[in-house]
């Protein structure tokens, strides 16, 4: 079947292919590569993690912030990436840059323990991400932020099991959740999780574990082979986020093109990063487009580049120039691009801000009655606890990530160690009774 080439003016991309693509169903032999599956090295990058905006690139993004990105209101395509609103958290923010380095430590330690789970300490998970332990209190608010914010797939989702993008809503979360356990805690597990958790204490520095599980729908995806291999440390070692956004999209597209050169306008790709398209940006972005095409050539991970200027500037476009020497990584990946994930051609028409309050009367319109409920079971059940039980809280309390993170208003007198303590434990407790343990 020939594809049809799209107006400039509806998808900003510019002269792609006019040649015949296969559209029927093809064995391309994905079967792993004993030495790619056992690199630990590489990480598998899923397909719907590559070409969507899970990540923003606005480093000036608010709390209580969402965005919504509509691909195409004919299709009534779009993806809503939206922060959970719960008070108790570190912050109120979508997913940024530092989230997703740590979303990538996830993705490796997943590799070396092959599952849905991942067991680790945040110091392992600071190391296998590439950020200094010293940020600590962000690598909690990453975690926080990965596992609560809610993700929304419209005429957009790719199901690597039915090979094809599917229709209707569908949540995609990133992690399914997060679980803190100090060594108290694991104790009073049952002996089968009991023992194997044991083990991750595995020196006296180390007093508190975490839980990790990635969302299922994506994890069913990188087992159907929907995925593409990354080496973890080129993706860290790339500084710029446009840059990296940029090297993950051509990896998919120029395979999926089967060819070593591709070439797309800057409109479009500035619409996939995404980037400010407005009549006063367009210079700008089109310079940032440049810098990171640089980056990647200066970083040996393309060959080379052309940036096409014209007059007007919003009318340019950029040559990516791949080379012809093939690693294993590189063999893989181009046959896994070329199963179509139904977003190669798509474009960002338009970006919204969703402010929490706003949604309340939305999607997530009863998110403050069932709050106001879980937290006043929550503290019944405090007040109930005897001192034995709340010692055991406290003691959990004290290793949480948020009782580091109120420290400072304890320093300012904003609330006293008492309401410190109470607050931490009534959010450990909400989460037990979210997971079914109260």
């Amino acid at each position: 079947m020939e594809r049809k080439q799209l107006k400039k003016q509806d998808v900003g991309q510019e002269d792609i292919i006019s040649s015949k693509i296969e559209t029927e169903e093809i064995d391309y032999d994905l079967d792993s590569d004993l030495e790619l599956e056992n690199d630990y090295n590489l990480i598998k990058y899923e397909f719907n993690l590559i070409e969507l905006p899970f990540f923003t690139k606005d480093k000036k993004i608010e709390k209580d912030r969402g965005r919504k990105y509509t691909f195409s209101k004919k299709d009534n395509s779009y993806m809503r990436v939206v922060p959970s609103g719960d008070p108790d958290l570190i912050s109120n923010k979508i997913p940024q840059e530092f989230d997703e380095k740590i979303f990538y430590g996830i993705l490796r330690l997943s590799r070396e323990q092959k599952g849905q789970e991942v067991v680790t300490d945040y110091y392992t998970l600071a190391k296998a991400s590439g950020v200094p332990y010293n940020k600590l209190s962000r690598i909690k608010d990453s975690l926080e932020r990965l596992s609560n914010c809610k993700v929304e797939l419209h005429n957009l989702v790719y199901n690597a099991e039915l090979k094809k993008k599917i229709a209707g809503k569908e949540p995609f979360p990133i992690l399914q959740h997060v679980l803190t356990y100090t060594f108290d805690d694991v104790v009073h597990l049952p002996e089968e999780i009991k023992e194997k958790y044991k083990n991750y204490f595995r020196n006296s520095k180390i007093n508190e574990i975490l839980v990790i599980e990635f969302g299922s729908f994506m994890y069913r995806n990188l087992k159907k082979k929907g995925f593409l291999y990354f080496d973890q440390k080129k993706l860290l070692g790339i500084s710029n986020a446009t840059a990296r956004k940029i090297y993950v999209m051509i990896t998919k597209w120029k395979g999926w093109e089967k060819k070593n050169d591709i070439k797309r306008s800057c409109r479009f790709l500035a619409s996939r990063i995404p980037l400010s398209w407005e009549k006063n940006s367009i210079r700008k972005t089109v310079q940032s487009i440049d810098h990171s095409c640089n980056i990647l050539k200066e970083s040996g991970l393309i060959d080379n580049y052309i940036l096409e200027k014209t007059k007007p500037v919003g009318n340019s476009s950029v040559i990516f120039i791949f080379s012809n020497e093939y690693t294993k990584i590189d063999n893989y990946n181009t046959k896994a691009s070329r199963t179509s994930t139904g977003h190669e051609e798509i474009i960002i028409n338009n970006v919204e801000d969703e402010y929490v309050d706003e949604r309340q009367t939305t999607v997530f319109d009863n998110l403050n009655k069932k709050e106001t409920e879980l937290k006043e079971k929550a503290v019944q059940i405090l007040n109930s606890l005897d001192e034995k039980e709340k010692t055991l809280f406290i003691n959990r309390a004290r290793n949480h990530m948020q009782y580091d993170f109120l420290k400072q208003e304890v320093e300012q007198k904003t609330i006293t160690e008492e309401e410190r303590l109470n607050k931490v434990i009534i959010s450990i407790i909400k989460k037990d009774i979210e997971d079914g343990i109260l």
